[in-house]
């Protein structure tokens, strides 16, 4: 890297000085004497380039040099880049994942081919996504697939350093869930398991299919319906004119509802009432809300035993 850069400014250098050498004038001088010396032709001189097609058009460079406590490692402005999630990154937030490296390797957290491969079919499946994915994933934050396996293998070893040095350290007493959740109820509304029929009938005759639809009801007898049961529906999601439903009992049909080809029934074939969410199907929910803010707190604190621990040259 440091002879690319030395090269690069020796030819740089000689590039100047060329440009900088006094035009020379096409007639000579004649000595002194009276008669001028003859003119020589001029020669093809070649259109001049625009100076900006002169400039040296730099590949890389280096952006930072980190004094880590396992290494010394270079940033350069082609490490600053889009990370795998999509995101803009900071230089400082590349030189943060690079020390965290680092201390992975000093706790001797690997991450063998196996671990990797887990890892990113655990993400693509997250995403519901195949390896295909995975691979423009890679190609749309400008890593080439070797670079996104290797990018993955860091964040493998970070995540498996931040659940050994933080999560782990995190604990919630069982008095702070049950605070929480007693200050923070969620109330699950009711649901309703529905069964729809549809009966047509001919316009002149539906007065008559009315009728045989009321004696139905109150009987159950006298025609033969088919029940089609809908999924299960929360009342919240039940659209304003099927608010009726609510008021049915089990087992119950709502008055008919006259369309243009006949009638459409509804009958309430299960019901849950609103309730508050129990304390077990929450708990694990209410756990790691309690932990992120004193995980974050942990995790700054690191951040900042990290930057103390190093020193870092900024170019």
């Amino acid at each position: 890297m440091f002879a690319l850069v030395f090269l690069l400014l020796l030819v740089s250098l000689n590039s100047y000085a060329q440009q900088q050498q006094p035009a020379i004038s096409a007639s000579a001088k004649n000595n002194g004497a009276s008669t001028p010396a003859p003119v020589a032709a001029k020669p093809a001189v070649a259109e001049a380039k625009p100076a900006e097609q002169n400039k040296l058009i730099p590949i890389d460079k280096i952006v930072a040099v980190v004094y880590g406590p396992e290494a010394t490692e270079i940033v350069t402005h082609s490490d600053v880049r889009r990370s795998l999630d999509g995101h803009k990154q900071t230089l400082d937030e590349v030189i943060l994942q690079r020390l965290m490296v680092q201390d992975a390797l000093k706790m001797r957290i690997m991450t063998d081919e196996s671990a990797v491969d887990d890892y990113i079919l655990k993400v693509a499946k997250s995403i519901g996504g195949t390896m295909d994915d995975i691979n423009q994933m890679f190609e749309a934050s400008g890593f080439t697939p070797i670079e996104g396996r290797r990018k993955f293998a860091e964040l493998y070893a970070i995540q498996q350093l931040r659940e050994y040095k933080i999560l782990s350290r995190v604990f919630v007493p069982e008095k702070e869930v049950v605070a929480y959740y007693e200050a923070n109820p969620i109330v699950k509304p009711a649901s309703y398991v529905i069964e729809r029929a549809v009966v047509t009938a001919v316009t002149p005759r539906l007065e008559e299919t009315r009728k045989k639809i009321d004696a139905y009801i109150a009987t159950g007898q006298g025609m033969l319906i088919g029940w089609h049961q809908l999924p299960e529906i929360q009342e919240s999601d039940l659209a304003e004119d099927k608010k009726f439903i609510t008021k049915l009992e089990i087992g119950k049909i709502a008055e008919p509802i006259e369309f243009g080809g006949g009638f459409e029934l509804y009958r309430l074939k299960a019901k849950t009432p609103a309730r508050v969410e129990p304390l077990e199907d929450r708990y694990r929910e209410i756990v790691e809300i309690l932990r992120r803010p004193k995980a974050e707190q942990l995790f700054e604190e690191y951040k900042q035993e990290l930057w103390a621990n190093a020193s870092i040259l900024y170019l």
